[in-house]
């Protein structure tokens, strides 16, 4: 009798064992995309600025902030064109704020500042990036 409980034990391991087998390779049979991490966009901002008879200013400081913190700052050229490229964790709301501000003083005139609050649309998302949004945004200063 001892044998024979033996016998059916080792048959019911055994059993289970291919059962577990055959469940384990068939669990394998399409590829794991691995997603650690945290999610990242990429951003880019460009634009003109211009005084009130469409003329470029040179040396306008452009930041973009989002939720009260720098993402990044540039001067405009002497064709008072600009352009900020970022990457890095995407705003909250997706939204960013984008100032123009006068910082040489008298050297081109004296400008008021201005800013806008854009939404970003993201383009071509991929898993934790969540795409690349264009913005181009121009300024009148006054």
């Amino acid at each position: 009798m001892n044998n024979s409980k033996r016998s059916i034990i080792s048959l019911l391991n055994r059993c289970v064992l291919f059962l577990l087998a055959l469940l384990g390779f068939t669990a394998c049979d399409t590829e794991q995309v691995c997603k650690y991490g945290s999610p990242y966009a990429a951003i880019n901002v460009e634009g003109q600025v211009t005084n009130e008879a469409k003329e470029p200013i040179v040396g306008i400081q452009l930041k973009v902030i989002n939720s009260d913190q720098p993402m990044d700052s540039t001067l405009t050229d002497t064709l008072g064109y600009y352009s900020l490229n970022m990457e890095g964790f995407p705003p909250p709301q997706h939204k960013i704020t984008i100032f123009a501000e006068d910082i040489d003083a008298d050297a081109n005139g004296i400008y008021d500042s201005d800013s806008v609050q854009v939404v970003l649309d993201y383009n071509n998302p991929d898993g934790f990036f969540y795409g690349t949004a264009k913005v181009k945004q121009d300024f009148t200063l006054k």
